[in-house]
């Protein structure tokens, strides 16, 4: 296990070195750990090394003040610093996309290229947000849990993948509160609609037809508007294809860092 401090709060994250010449970075999304880039992982680090880590309050890592996307934006950087990284190919899922958002608009010459999955320049309603954040603080997020599964999972890999499913729940209730309301105001307060055409990198937007949290629609535009923007689309797939499909997911990472696209 590997840990670090930022501004005064314990951070879980893990450094694999890999074969390659490539620094791959993860940012993972609302109520997950980085375990959830496993598989992905695997297949990627013959072609590179790998950066992860989990966000406050979620997995090992501490929940503490903070908050806001510039806020997680800094985190991932002072990671990147701690180990030499100077820049990587971007992976960021929901939450994780609008902080590879946030860093390709402010900081676009730390990251060769950037994918976005799943996510969205705005991920919810304003009123969405609110009453999520009021329902947690209320009663926690086990009441919530399977209602949460079923915006994360396709149908069939909820019906099919019962062990993987009850891990999943069990790593969704297992966040500190404070830090999964911090990542929900974040959610709230977020939105880059008006800044996407700034976003100057090769890009390549993943998305699943069957995503209960991210319509597909949100996917379509971020493509069409990130000027060097291609879209993938995974027929059956949810909320976190990483888990669902890690193969499908990680080759197509790798056939999107092979192209031609560059800056």
């Amino acid at each position: 296990m590997q840990f670090c401090s930022f501004q005064n709060q314990s951070i879980h994250y893990q450094y694999l070195p890999g074969a390659g010449v490539r620094n791959f970075v993860f940012a993972n999304s609302l109520g997950t750990d980085f375990r959830i880039w496993d598989e992905v992982v695997t297949r990627l680090l013959p072609h590179g090394s790998v950066l992860r880590f989990d966000k406050p309050g979620h997995g090992l890592s501490e929940s503490g003040s903070g908050g806001g996307v510039e806020w997680y934006g800094q985190l991932v950087l002072a990671l990147m610093d701690a180990h030499g990284i100077d820049r990587c190919v971007f992976v960021g899922l929901s939450i994780g996309g609008l902080m590879g958002q946030w860093l390709a608009l402010r900081h676009p010459k730390r990251i060769e290229k950037l994918v976005l999955s799943n996510t969205a320049a705005r991920i919810g309603e304003l009123p969405y947000w609110i009453d999520r954040i009021a329902t947690i603080k209320a009663g926690g997020i086990a009441p919530l849990a399977d209602m949460i599964l079923g915006r994360w999972l396709a149908p069939s890999f909820l019906q099919n993948n019962t062990a993987t499913v009850a891990g999943m729940k069990r790593m969704l209730e297992g966040c500190a509160l404070p830090g999964y309301v911090q990542a929900c105001a974040t959610l709230r307060d977020t939105d880059f609609s008006g800044q996407l055409q700034s976003i100057s990198l090769p890009t390549l937007c993943i998305a699943g037809n069957a995503d209960g949290a991210i319509p597909l629609a949100d996917m379509e535009t971020l493509a069409a508007v990130i000027p060097a923007a291609s879209l993938r689309v995974l027929e059956g797939v949810g909320h976190i294809p990483c888990v669902e499909v890690p193969k499908i997911f990680a080759d197509a990472v790798l056939d999107f860092v092979h192209s031609k696209l560059s800056v």
